[in-house]
């Protein structure tokens, strides 16, 4: 098993030199599959147990989950390993990472994503995800979003919020790609010793987001035609959310009246 190619036959990300250039061995690389292989009946008992607690908030109107996948975990793990190498980012956890830590490290063992279907449904969702998960209070909650977005239906920069005795802070976030979504890391529910990310937006940034993520991850993230493209649909989705937000709004005075 010296030659990780031939241990995983379809791993392009995973050839020899990108294992040199990522300053680790296939070996240690089985180890991490091995367990990790092992773990993944643990980790689907919880991801079910989870999601299945997201769906009694009201305001959530769907779940998706996944687990990631063992091979995906190993390609992530050379690609941040090549990353922090190339930033000469010597305070990296991944340059340290192992079979008796990488769990402690990686924090997207497990996906959740709940969906709403307008953006004055950030705050009661997010009130109900801190209320009945194990956020963990070392990691931002962070807020990503786009440079034009109405920023009103969400904390400040910086924003504490207590819960239960913790302090749980907020970060906002703009990325070049006009994602929009909140991102929780959770810690799992005892005996796991494993985080996982959950993630909230509405239900036009999911529409948005997965057809990014299908047409461009991972082989054309830097396309420029596509990303061009990409863009447009992006304005048009966004224009429709603003129409979204406001006949709720409409909405919400006629019933008041």
């Amino acid at each position: 098993m010296d030659n990780i190619q031939e241990y995983f036959k379809d791993t392009k990300d995973l050839s020899t030199e990108e294992l040199s250039l990522a300053n680790i061995t296939s070996k240690e690389l089985i180890e991490i599959y091995e367990d990790y292989s092992k773990s993944l009946k643990e980790l689907e008992t919880e991801g079910i147990y989870l999601s299945n607690r997201l769906q009694f908030s009201e305001e959530i109107n769907s779940v998706r989950w996944r687990i990631k996948d063992p091979i995906h975990l190993l390609t992530k793990i050379v690609r941040k390993r090549k990353e922090a190498i190339k930033e000469k980012n010597n305070k990296s956890k991944y340059l340290s990472i192992s079979v008796g830590n990488y769990k402690e490290i990686i924090t997207d063992l497990i996906g959740l994503r709940a969906i709403y279907l307008f953006k004055h449904h950030w705050k009661i969702v997010d009130t109900y995800v801190c209320d009945n998960f194990r956020i963990n209070k070392d990691e931002d909650i962070v807020i990503y979003h786009a440079p034009e977005d109405d920023l009103s239906f969400y904390y400040e920069n910086g924003y504490v919020k207590q819960v239960n005795g913790i302090e749980l802070k907020y970060s906002r976030s703009e990325k070049a790609s006009k994602y929009r979504s909140t991102h929780y890391i959770i810690d799992a529910n005892f005996p796991h010793n494993f985080k996982l990310e959950l993630q909230i937006r509405s239900i036009l940034d999911e529409a948005w987001g997965e057809i990014d993520h299908f047409l461009r991850y991972p082989d054309h993230q830097e396309d420029a035609q596509l990303k061009r493209q990409m863009t447009v649909l992006n304005g048009a989705i966004n224009g429709c959310e603003e129409i979204v937000t406001t006949y709720f709004k409409e909405f919400q005075e006629r019933n008041i009246q």
